[in-house]
């Protein structure tokens, strides 16, 4: 058992640093700030904002009236949309002025409806994330706040369910501390990347946050305890946060998949080694259970925003784009294939817009101007994604498999690139050293406490489940880079800082062990020596 000292020292600085993220972000102005892509933002917004009219508006629709009302104040996106047009530092100055973005809320909320205009729907995006801000207004109000509070309070839950979960195991209680001392770290790191993610609330970082239940959902696996009603209520909290804020970013499928392989690892292994025992199917069971709800949570969360969504996203939305990620990922790797598939004087952007000129430039060589989203503007070729992202995910996958085909080498050499680029994208953000102290420090305090419970386990033990652990997040984490290198792979950076954290301190504290043992032995050893 963990003495009790520790444990209430662990407990009470988990609590204490989940307040000191929660009071950063508002500290430095973050809490009620908005970020881009605008459209993204704007929709989103729209769809909460109509559910929460009257009569509300559902199946992930927004009333075009509060669409325009948005648009009047500074979030117009198009050159068709009523108000101001889109202008990139204005539109910036709005996303941070809490009192311009609270006063277009205020606005959309009371703007008349006109309900013989059609409604419209969220193009190249998860519905999920109208979810996400729809319970933020419910529960704090029509204000940019909310989405912060929100993202907290839903921390604030993880957190309780691991801490009750794993109370009287010291390593657990420490990854958790570990994992929000890096927390602080990341949010500086998130707030200083610019408006394409800027703060925690923006779904592109949510995989900041499923880290955490994805942590509980491991280790339960690993320690094998008793089913009790307890810890399935506490696996399927933790599921469905997870699952939540899957449909507001589904790039986080990787950490899913982490848990279901970390499952079938275990259970094999209970297989081989218990396949004679009576107690076969209850351990292989219970090894399974955290992946197996996990699962079965995930579909029905699909299953469920999938049935609630109007017609319209079937024919017209995939959702967040894949495809176009994936191309966009490899021409950004590829001078040779950049030659190929984007003008010259485009080749040097590296960023998603280089999928888009790639598309346009397969259709100018086949000179096909068939799919809907294409028009001819003065003898050239171009292409109108919004029209229907659909349609061109599929040109999107279509260019994929033609690049695969023709340059096959050019795809493998891609993948090490990528690594390099995810490198140098994360060093372009610029960061102080300070900023790193205070999570230190806390790192630092977290296993001094760790280090004075009684329960930790043996080396041999530690290093075998964190281990497989380590290889498997290590390993999956890598999906996001091999898609797309950027700055919004923010969870793959938290992940290595925790495995590296903590394989730090293990070996730190270990090997500090060994030398200790080796200095007793030669005490004892000269000791004897000097008796004789």
């Amino acid at each position: 058992m963990i003495s009790r000292p520790a444990k209430l020292g662990l407990i009470g600085l988990i609590f204490c640093t989940l307040c000191l993220d929660f009071g950063y972000g508002i500290a430095h102005g973050y809490a009620d700030t908005l970020f881009h892509p605008i459209y993204r933002v704007r929709q989103t917004l729209a769809v909460a904002i109509s559910r929460l009219r009257e009569p509300p508006l559902h199946n992930y629709l927004a009333y075009q009236s509060v669409i325009d009302s948005l648009n009047e104040d500074g979030f117009a996106v198009f050159g068709h949309d009523k108000g101001p047009p889109f202008e990139g530092a204005r539109t910036e100055k709005l996303l941070r002025s809490s009192s311009q973005v609270n006063a277009a809320l205020a606005n959309a909320m009371v703007y008349p409806i006109d309900e013989t205009l059609p409604p419209d729907i969220i193009r190249g995006n998860e519905r999920g994330y109208a979810d996400y801000v729809y319970l933020s207004f419910v529960l704090f109000g029509v204000q940019a706040i909310s989405l912060y509070f929100f993202y907290f309070l839903l921390m604030a839950v993880s957190v309780g369910a691991f801490v009750v979960e794993f109370k009287d195991r010291t390593s657990a209680l420490f990854l958790l501390s570990t994992y929000l001392a890096g927390l602080l770290f990341v949010m500086e790191f998130v707030f200083a990347s610019g408006t394409q993610m800027l703060v925690l609330q923006n779904s592109r970082v949510f995989g900041i946050f499923t880290l955490l239940p994805m942590m509980h959902l491991l280790l339960v696996t690993i320690h094998q305890a008793p089913v009790t009603y307890l810890r399935v209520a506490l696996i399927v909290v933790q599921s469905a946060l997870m699952c939540f804020l899957l449909m507001s970013r589904m790039a986080l499928f990787w950490q899913i998949v982490v848990v279901v392989a970390f499952g079938g690892i275990y259970a094999a292994g209970a297989f081989v080694r218990y396949r004679r025992s009576d107690e076969l199917p209850k351990l292989i069971g219970s090894r399974l259970l955290p992946a197996a709800i996990l699962v079965i949570v995930t579909v029905l969360n699909i299953v469920q925003v999938s049935s609630n969504e109007d017609v319209r996203y079937r024919k017209d939305s995939t959702g967040h784009l894949f495809w176009h990620n994936v191309l966009s990922g490899t021409l950004m790797v590829s001078e040779v294939l950049r030659e190929k598939y984007v003008e010259e004087d485009k080749r040097k952007s590296l960023s998603d817009q280089l999928a888009y000129e790639a598309v346009m430039t397969d259709l100018r060589r086949r000179n096909d101007i068939s799919p809907s989203i294409a028009l001819l503007y003065q003898g050239k070729i171009y292409i109108t994604p919004d029209k229907s992202w659909k349609e061109y995910e599929g040109l999107a996958r279509n260019l994929v498999f033609k690049i695969a085909k023709s340059y096959p080498l050019e795809i493998v050499k891609g993948f090490v690139a990528k690594f390099d680029l995810q490198y140098r994208l994360y060093s372009e953000i610029k960061l102080s050293w300070s900023a790193a102290v205070l999570p230190i420090i806390l790192f630092l305090l977290g296993g001094v406490l760790a280090l004075g419970s009684n329960d930790m386990r043996p080396p041999n033990r530690r290093w075998q489940t964190s281990g497989l652990i380590s290889v498997l997040i290590i390993g999956f984490a890598l999906t996001p880079v091999l898609i797309f290198p950027g700055q919004t792979n923010i969870d793959v950076l938290l992940a290595y800082i925790l495995v590296g954290a903590v394989g730090t301190f293990y070996c730190a504290t270990d090997l500090t062990s060994e030398l200790l043992k080796i200095h007793r032995n030669w005490k004892m050893k000269k000791a004897i020596n000097d008796m004789s």
